[in-house]
Parts: structure tokens; C-alpha cells; sequence
């Protein structure tokens, strides 16, 4: 059992972690677009 919530909380971290890289991403390219 603790496994398995261990494993779903690395996958929502993970999916966390992508988005806020996503949006990182997106900020810098709308920045180098404005430039």
C-alpha cells in the first residue's frame, strides 16, 4: 500500500514538475519572441 502511494505521488510530482517547466518554457520563449 505504501508503495503504491508512494508511486502516485512521484507521478503527480512529475506531472507538477512538467508543468510548471512548460510554463517556464513558454515564458522564455514569449520573451525572446518580444526581443
Amino acid at each position: 500500500m505504501y508503495y503504491r502511494n508512494f508511486i502516485i505521488t512521484s507521478i503527480e510530482a512529475e506531472r507538477i514538475l512538467a508543468m510548471k517547466f512548460d510554463e517556464a518554457f513558454a515564458g522564455v520563449k514569449r520573451m525572446l519572441l518580444i526581443h
